[in-house]
């Protein structure tokens, strides 16, 4: 059975997510005004995923995600708008240009970039049908434009107002090691016995 129990942390959490969220969205929203003249509901919907996706509760892990996330975006972005430039949008092709970017982050040693990669291509492909007025280097610049502002806002949230050292064991932490897991499941079975 599920309960909820609420805690302070959980709290903080939601505030940080709501500072994030909003200046994120509007962020993305209004991005496009310079380059395309007009609002978009897509560049706020992609910043604030990047927002979500970056915050974390500490800064190492911010950071790290971060990285993750720009570099995957720009991988994601680089494969969606080659391919639209010479191919229209069709499902097998987001599928096979998916695949590509895997097998090269793959390649290169970089698996990790594929994740984030893989969504870039899909919510540009899709995009490119929403809105097909745009070209594919316009379509990939307000992506990675997006990505990063919403990126640059959770990490400067990060900054400002980390939660608690999730490597230390307070009681209230958000997460345990994977190594305590083990060793708690190991402590179980040894009282069962």
């Amino acid at each position: 059975m599920i309960r909820y129990q609420y805690k302070h942390r959980t709290l903080r959490f939601a505030i940080r997510r709501f500072i994030t969220c909003l200046p994120a969205y509007y962020g993305g929203y209004y991005l496009s005004i310079p380059l395309m003249g007009e609002v978009s509901h897509v560049g706020g919907l992609w910043a604030l995923i990047s927002t979500l996706i970056v915050l974390q509760p500490n800064r190492k892990d911010a950071w790290q995600t971060a990285l993750l996330r720009m570099v995957g975006t720009f991988i994601g972005a680089t494969f969606a708008a080659v391919y639209l430039t010479f191919l229209p949008f069709h499902p097998l092709g987001m599928c096979a240009t998916i695949v590509a970017s895997v097998l090269v982050c793959g390649g290169f040693g970089v698996p990790n970039y594929a994740r984030l990669a893989c969504i870039t291509i899909a919510i540009m492909m899709v995009s490119t049908v929403i809105d097909p007025h745009i070209t594919p280097y316009m379509n990939a610049l307000l992506r990675f434009l997006e990505s990063a502002t919403g990126t640059c806002i959770a990490v400067i949230v990060t900054e400002v107002w980390p939660e608690e050292d999730p490597d230390h064991k307070k009681p209230g932490s958000l997460r345990l090691p994977l190594s305590d897991l083990s060793g708690k499941k190991r402590a179980a079975r040894d009282d069962a016995s």
